[in-house]
């Protein structure tokens, strides 16, 4: 309760003192912040007694309140008011509009509460989201009933877009559950009957692309994916954009297409972060940990997950959680930390039990290639049957192949290697239809092992060759083989062949032989760093400025801090170009130490071969800031305060150039124009939030103030114009044509675009 909300939506006078009183009298209400509530029980019994005294004044001050809260743009308390005022109608619309945004932030608690609260079938929509919720908690008997009861409601109401809604989710559901040949017959008729422009289209093809790589069919998958990603692109659904990207992220590893991989993954994890979408970002996270996994960069990698593994907690997102267990338990195997993995595997499946089957297949097979690994071939054996079981029930060839390729490399010690040998081949050379790139890796290495157990070294050599051509940049899985198989290890070393290869395995042993994977911190440890860059640069160390011994320390840190991780290759190339080796070997040295004595002996950390900032310290930047400010404010419509808000905190943060001495520095130019480009743009985004909230005056000041900074830039001249337009003033227009005519022609020599001239003489005749 505030003094605002009670006078202007109860109509309560003296509203203010009413609060007062019922503090001191300690009517069970407390103070929270910028208000008084009542305590629950005290609220819902006075509720009960105006009903039972008066129930049409009861509807009609809930009526009131939610018209109020609506005006304030505060939906969800709204909701509630027009159920307790019986308004069942307009409070379905309210919630109807609220869905998408609701399902993005994964309010399901609410949902659910909303949809238990209003009559059964009274909205088909939310039925639809809540089937969404249930299913992805696994719980699917009670998802299928709404999702009956959607598709019964839309049908009776012959509503066609709600039906191919439910269809739709149907065969997604289908999907996470394993039955693939199901969903394939629901989407792939479901994907005919939609027109090209249908707005369901892409996420159908979405489906049924993600279906065809689950069946093994990666090729046709893919296609289907990249027609869907085209479909969405155009529709700028940036939120069907991320999560295509994510399916075509794992569609392209498999092909061995690791660039495209890193290209999706890249986009899928950074418009998933605009969206501040937590449910979403933790499965992002599982990706982009697995992709690090894979390139060999493991602290990299393990706080990619363990930040994902954080979200999905709080979420209480299980099957977020269960990506990310059987994720963490692959990465601690691989590094040599088998009891690590083990609870990993376990946690794994305890998490997602029977309700993902797909899941569930996948931690059978990673146990598996762990108790191989460590010589426990009937517990691998087992394992792997389990799996192959599974994928065969539900038809996921690729995994079936590999579960049997598992179990024949088990008994390759105590079977006949020749016949074996003829099995694993068959196994490959299916795989290799199936575009399926790491597990034919992996059978390759697997044959390559029998080859050498035979004594057909020759043989041996040109497997591992063939295998190593077609991991092409993907030779993370073959070294993991030859690391953990000795007699693998051995050959590959003895050939003098395999020079890229053996470097994969050093690799592998050195995080396995090391702690760099563990985030210790020394007793002088560094939490935060603080960067101003804007007008004079400051750099704080918990909150302490900082002391350079040399310029060319500040320099390295703030190159990193920018230009990310680089090998000591590219940094001496960029820092000391014209020097000899010796000469850059010194002072590369002696400039981390000077970083490390200005930030902490853990500031700086070398994981083979990059070095980069300590991933564990928490680093505030104000240019970091300004530019997600400003790329947030711009995916929300200039009516909403939060965007003002952003763009108003943006042009607060820049104080002046970026970096301003680092001009003589190649990589500081563009990132000034940059800035300054970026700064701009918060300005007029600024000004027009202002513009649309009817401030004209405001509006007009800051696209000025844009003007000063650069006079030439036709965006902002043309938001001033529309500005004076809106305020029905002619006589400014017609000043500013003059003004900006020259201006143009005095600087450049040129009038300004024909369309401004347009814009101009358009307003002038209306």
């Amino acid at each position: 309760m505030t003094p605002r909300c009670l006078g202007e939506a109860l109509e309560l006078a003296n509203a203010k003192k009413h609060l007062a009183q019922l503090l001191e009298k300690g009517l069970f209400a407390t103070r929270a912040q910028g208000s008084v509530v009542y305590h629950h029980l005290f609220r819902a019994f006075l509720q009960r007694t105006l009903y039972a005294e008066d129930p049409e004044l009861f509807r009609r001050l809930h009526l009131q309140a939610a018209e109020w809260y609506h005006a304030a743009d505060q939906v969800e308390e709204a909701v509630g008011h027009y159920i307790q005022a019986g308004a069942v109608e307009t409070a379905v619309a309210r919630i109807e509009v609220l869905i998408a945004l609701m399902e993005a932030a994964g309010r399901w608690e609410q949902l659910f509460a909303w949809n238990e609260t209003l009559a059964a079938g009274v909205s088909p929509w939310l039925d639809l989201a809540c089937a969404k919720g249930r299913n992805l908690r696994y719980e699917y008997e009670e998802g299928d009933r709404l999702l009956a009861r959607a598709y019964a409601a839309f049908e009776h109401r012959e509503e066609a877009f709600g039906i191919q809604a439910v269809t739709l989710q149907m065969g997604t559901v289908a999907i996470q559950q394993g039955q693939i040949a199901k969903a394939v017959s629901l989407l792939g008729p479901l994907r005919e009957d939609l027109a090209r422009e249908h707005p369901l289209r892409g996420r159908a093809l979405h489906s049924l692309g993600r279906a065809y790589v689950r069946l093994g069919q990666i090729n046709r998958g893919v296609q289907i994916l990249e027609e869907a990603l085209s479909v969405q692109r155009k529709h700028n659904d940036r939120a069907s954009v991320a999560y295509i990207n994510q399916d075509l992220y794992i569609a392209y590893l498999r092909r061995g297409e690791v660039n495209k991989a890193q290209a999706a993954l890249h986009e899928y994890v950074a418009l998933i972060r605009q969206r501040k979408d937590r449910v979403r970002l933790a499965l992002a996270l599982n990706n982009l940990g697995y992709f690090y996994h894979q390139q060999g960069q493991f602290t990299l990698a393990k706080d990619a997950l363990q930040e994902g593994l954080q979200i999905a907690a709080y979420m209480s997102d299980r099957r977020s959680e269960g990506y990310l267990c059987w994720s963490l338990g692959d990465l601690h195997r691989d590094i040599d930390e088998p009891d690590t993995a083990v609870y990993c595997y376990e946690r794994a499946l305890h998490t997602i039990d029977d309700g993902e089957p797909t899941l569930r297949l996948a931690v059978l097979l990673s146990f598996s290639v762990l108790r191989r690994w460590q010589g426990s071939r009937h517990e691998a054996m087992r394992l792997a049957e389990e799996a192959e079981a599974i994928a065969y029930e539900y038809e996921i060839r690729v995994e079936e192949l590999f579960a049997q390729a598992l179990q024949i490399t088990c008994r390759a010690d105590t079977d006949n290697a020749q016949g074996l040998l003829t099995a694993l081949n068959a196994i490959k050379d299916e795989l290799v239809e199936l575009g399926a790139v790491e597990q034919t890796v992996r059978v390759y290495a697997f044959v390559a092992r029998l080859r050498l157990l035979s004594d057909q070294r020759n043989q041996a050599q040109d497997t591992l060759s063939r295998a190593a051509e077609l991991a092409g940049e993907g030779l993370f899985p073959l070294a993991l083989e030859c690391a953990y198989t000795p007699l693998l290890e051995e050959y590959v070393r003895e050939a003098k062949a395999f020079d890229e290869l053996v470097a994969y395995i050093d690799h592998i042993q050195d995080a396995a032989d090391s702690e760099q994977i563990e985030s210790s911190l020394a007793v002088d440890a560094t939490y935060e760093i603080a960067v101003r860059t804007f007008g004079a640069i400051s750099i704080q160390r918990d909150g302490q400025a900082t002391h350079w011994a040399a310029a060319a320390a500040k320099r390295l840190f703030l190159y990193l801090l920018f230009e990310g991780r680089h090998t000591r290759e590219d940094i001496s190339l960029v820092f000391w170009p014209d020097k000899s080796a010796e000469r850059v070997r010194s002072n590369f040295h002696t400039t981390v130490h000077r970083v490390r004595q200005a930030l902490g002996e853990s500031s700086l950390v070398y994981e083979r071969p990059f070095f980069q900032i300590n991933p564990h310290i928490t680093v505030w930047c104000d240019a970091h800031e300004l530019r997600e400010a400003v790329e947030t404010a711009q995916l929300l419509p200039v009516s909403d305060a939060r965007a003002e808000e952003l763009y108003r905190k943006a042009c607060d943060l820049y104080q002046g150039r970026f970096l301003p001495g680092f001009e003589d520095d190649d990589w500081v130019q563009p990132r000034q124009t940059f800035y300054e480009d970026l700064h701009n743009r918060a300005l007029i985004g600024l000004g027009r939030c202002i513009r649309e909230r009817g401030d004209g005056e405001n509006a007009e000041m800051v696209f000025k103030q844009a003007l000063e900074l650069d006079n030439l830039d036709e965006a902002v001249h043309r938001e001033l114009i529309i500005t004076y337009a809106q305020r029905g003033d002619k006589h400014l227009i017609a000043r500013h044509r003059d003004l900006v005519i020259g201006v143009f022609e005095s600087e450049l020599g040129v009038l300004p675009s024909q369309d401004l001239l347009d814009l101009i003489d358009l307003l002038l005749s209306e």
